[in-house]
């Protein structure tokens, strides 16, 4: 059952109309008449097997957080052969939508405080044992608040460790590093990419170059095809823009390790408002295109990116 305005499940949420879909659910805006509240109400798509336990998955983890930047759960049932979460409703529009409607980048001042925010949301997540991973920051899961801040929504495709655990195959190519690609482990680096090339987005107004264009001019011997973010707005200082691509290195282990660590570098470089060096020197032209653990062939790596957005295709289609 597909829910539409007016029915009430439980007994309890009316629903209001849509507030969004991805790939693994539809979002909708509902009313609890027992507390005469607003709420979203996430329904699962697509099949049984790994979606239902990604969705199961998401919604025990988002039981247990307490952030500002998270969304607060309250209810997960099923009723009428679909499988529901019940969370705080966060009024507005996303990013990805605002971007849409402007012409040019979102002011610097703006963008370092979301990304203070979000940076420690997820010093927050990671700093759980084992470690909380979102996987899937980007602007299209963001939305600013009538407080001023940002919250962070969908972890459909969270998993509660760094390394191999089973999770649902998913990303979006823009924001996604090399090894989330390859499928193999992800870690908190994982989301500091992510966050960076949704960063370096929100400050220029441009795509960042995704990691499969950036591999294949490494593999070519050629400059990385990622520009800084200063050099595509002048408002960006350079220290801001030196921590961004420090983040968005295609080896991990050439990034920042903790979302701390990006976090104090972005202050000190927007306090500064100048050239700050991050820990460890940041090239220009393809850094990474030596180091050991990126691919010898771009093959596997588009191979597998081809087989996981069919599955998304398919998911998003039912």
């Amino acid at each position: 059952m597909v829910p539409t305005a007016g029915i009430v499940l439980q007994e309890r949420y009316r629903i209001e109309g849509p507030a969004g879909r991805g790939g693994m659910g539809a979002v909708y805006r509902a009313t609890d008449l027992r507390l005469d509240t607003a709420v979203a109400i996430k329904h699962r798509l697509g099949a049984e097997g790994s979606v239902e336990e990604a969705f199961e998955r998401e919604a025990h983890l988002l039981a247990v957080l307490r952030h500002p930047v998270l969304p607060k759960v309250t209810d997960h049932f099923v009723e009428g052969g679909g499988q529901y979460l019940v969370m705080e409703y966060v009024a507005g529009d996303y990013l990805a939508t605002l971007q849409l409607r402007r012409a040019q980048p979102f002011p610097l001042e703006q963008v370092l405080a979301w990304a203070d925010h979000l940076l420690d949301a997820l010093a927050y997540l990671h700093g759980h044992d084992p470690p909380v991973l979102h996987r899937d920051v980007k602007p299209a899961n963001l939305k600013p608040t009538a407080q001023g801040r940002i919250a962070l929504l969908d972890f459909g495709l969270a998993k509660r460790r760094a390394g191999t655990e089973t999770s649902l195959a998913g990303y979006t190519l823009t924001y996604a590093p090399p090894e989330q690609i390859r499928g193999t482990e992800t870690s908190p680096r994982t989301d500091l990419y992510a966050l960076s090339a949704t960063l370096h987005e929100l400050l220029t107004g441009t795509r960042p170059a995704d990691a499969l264009k950036r591999l294949a001019a490494a593999e070519a011997g050629l400059p990385d095809p990622l520009r800084p973010a200063h050099e595509l707005n002048p408002a960006v200082p350079v220290g801001v823009s030196l921590a961004l691509e420090q983040a968005l290195a295609l080896d991990p282990e050439r990034r920042l390790a903790t979302a701390e660590a990006l976090r104090e570098l972005l202050r000190r470089a927007a306090d500064e408002g100048a050239t700050v060096l991050a820990p460890a020197a940041v090239g220009s032209a393809c850094p990474d295109s030596a180091a050991g653990n990126l691919p010898t062939s771009l093959a596997p790596l588009i191979g597998r990116h081809r087989e996981v957005a069919a599955v998304q295709r398919l998911l998003s289609d039912q």
